[in-house]
């Protein structure tokens, strides 16, 4: 199977969405399920007409694909709490 070009239903491509964290699929996961609760409990929406409409694991996913956060998106949270 050849994983350079995944793009799930929604039409998000995930290896862009790993090149945009740095490479790594695990960072990717990270930065997304953190994201993801953000999302799901409200907290700093960028588009709060999307959330009705968008899963948050999938708005996540897309803001990580549209460069919108990134690797520095773990060190904000971390110093945050």
């Amino acid at each position: 199977m050849d994983n350079k070009n995944i793009t799930v239903s929604n039409g998000l491509d995930i290896e862009k969405a790993v090149e945009m964290v740095g490479g790594s699929r695990f960072e990717l996961i990270l930065i997304a399920a953190t994201r993801s609760r953000e999302i799901a409990q409200a907290h700093n929406i960028n588009n709060p007409s999307d959330i009705k409409s968008t899963k948050p694991n999938i708005q996540a996913l897309r803001e990580i694909e549209d460069g919108k956060i990134g690797r520095e998106y773990l060190d904000k949270v971390a110093h945050a709490r």
